[in-house]
């Protein structure tokens, strides 16, 4: 489970700023926490902190996601706005725990090399060194498996890559753990755009009936889901190409050659056979129906509105990731989802029965009805709620609700749009009436205001 992941220098991140998934009241359920969210104005840098988890991890992973993302081949994208951000190297690391034991990955880089890395674990709170790394000296810990030999093989590795990637490579035990626990990362923009394939879906329904439950319950007008089967006769096109290939055969056979080419040939009459069988056979088609209202009439993925289909999509990922364990890292989340909806879903990872493997959700919103009483209790707790806020400087600053100290049964959501927390966007609505009043007054009649 990840426990803290800090950054510093990184977009509009300047100064060290610190998520610390601990939990700060006396009746945690998990330790640590299994939600955080965070809540700001637009351009107040929550999507860049969830930006830097996701680009630092693209690190871990040495993969090249993000230098198509951005179209950038730098390294890092470093704060901008003042000298000292453009010097200073951008500073990342990751604290979690797998099995009872705590690590702590992290790296320290500039524009064209890692200046630090390391990776440590600490088994009974003690500090054992698995990798270090500091310029062109990098060291092994001698816990690890064949640590001489390791420390041969990565003693050339490029500045520009992580350590870590090449470990990743390498039959190491020690590290393999820490290798799933990475590859458990589900990184997403609006939860439910991680692009998933029909088949995809199709497995995830017939391998997980807590879907289909949940799309009944979601007020969708689903009663049911089923994946029906049907016999597609070949089609005449079919039928040609497989002529055409058998027509091929007798001219295999007329051929006298090698006793090697007569093998060969054979292999390209099976080969051919093997192709026209294909495509004379009838073949079985797979298809989700999705049975609506009293009389269960069944309608295909394509009929679904787009908003069922998020739904869907969103569920699967949800469903995969409560079953495995491991942590999901998504931006606006309220994206296409009711209020009511996403309430229920952050219940799920609360619930130790729906998250036995302790999954985690970290996301963005805008979305305060989750902090008040509307929905009935509070859906989320005091320490899992974060706020994000730019300084004068346009540095993106980090702090948890609890430094506020908020009285139980307070009406935080209320609170929180009247800017007791910060994080909220200062403008006067007024101003905002005079300008459209001003700039429409402006513009002739019947033409388009001028916007020079």
């Amino acid at each position: 489970m990840l426990r803290s992941f800090r950054v510093s220098n990184y977009k509009s991140i300047l100064t060290d700023q610190e998520l610390h998934l601990g939990p700060t009241l006396p009746d945690s359920a998990f330790d640590p926490l299994t939600v955080a969210a965070l809540y700001g104005a637009n351009a107040s840098g929550k999507s860049n902190l969830l930006d830097a988890l996701r680009w630092a991890a693209d690190k871990v992973s040495d993969s090249p996601v993000q230098q198509l993302l951005t179209g950038d081949s730098s390294l890092r994208t470093p704060f901008k706005l003042s000298p000292e951000g453009l010097a200073a190297p951008t500073v990342a690391e990751f604290g979690f725990a797998i099995a009872g034991v705590d690590y702590s990955y992290g790296f320290a880089l500039d524009d064209e090399r890692f200046i630090e890395e390391w990776l440590y674990a600490y088994p009974n709170r003690r500090k054992r060194i698995l990798v270090e790394r500091e310029q062109e000296t990098i060291r092994i810990g001698q816990s690890v498996e064949n640590h001489r030999e390791i420390a041969k093989l990565v003693k050339q590795v490029r500045q520009d890559r992580s350590v870590f990637t090449v470990l990743r490579d390498l039959d190491v035990p020690q590290l393999d753990a820490v290798r799933s626990w990475f590859d458990g990362l589900v990184l997403s923009g609006p939860l439910g755009t991680v692009f998933w394939g029909r088949a995809d879906l199709e497995a995830t329904i017939e391998d997980d009936p807590l879907l289909v439950e949940l799309a009944r319950k979601a007020d969708l007008g689903i009663r049911d889901i089923e994946i029906a089967e049907r016999i597609r006769e070949p089609r005449e096109i079919d039928l040609r190409e497989a002529a055409a290939l058998e027509s091929r055969i007798p001219d295999l056979r007329k051929r006298a050659e090698s006793q090697f080419d007569k093998r060969k040939r054979e292999r390209d009459i099976n080969r051919i056979q093997e192709r026209a069988s294909q495509l004379r056979a009838p073949r079985v088609e797979r298809q989700l129906m999705f049975l609506h209202g009293d009389s269960l009439v069944p309608l295909t993925l394509g009929e679904q509105s787009s908003g069922t289909i998020a739904f869907l999509l969103q569920m699967a990922q949800l469903a995969k990731l409560l079953n495995r364990g491991g942590v999901m890292v998504a931006d606006e989340i309220e994206s296409s989802i009711h209020p009511r909806l996403l309430a229920r879903i952050i219940e799920l990872f609360h619930d130790p029965e729906t998250n036995p493997k302790g999954a985690q959700l970290i996301f963005s919103t805008h979305d305060t009805s989750l902090l008040g009483t509307s929905l009935g209790e509070p859906v989320l707790r005091r320490d899992e709620v974060w706020f994000v806020e730019k300084n004068t400087e346009g540095a993106s600053e980090l702090s948890p609700l609890s430094d506020f100290k908020p009285r139980k049964g307070e009406n935080q959501e209320r609170r929180y749009l009247g800017g007791a927390y910060g994080a909220v966007p200062d403008v006067d609505t007024g101003s905002l009436l005079d300008i459209f009043k001003r700039y429409g007054r402006e513009a002739p009649a019947g033409e388009a205001p001028s916007t020079t």
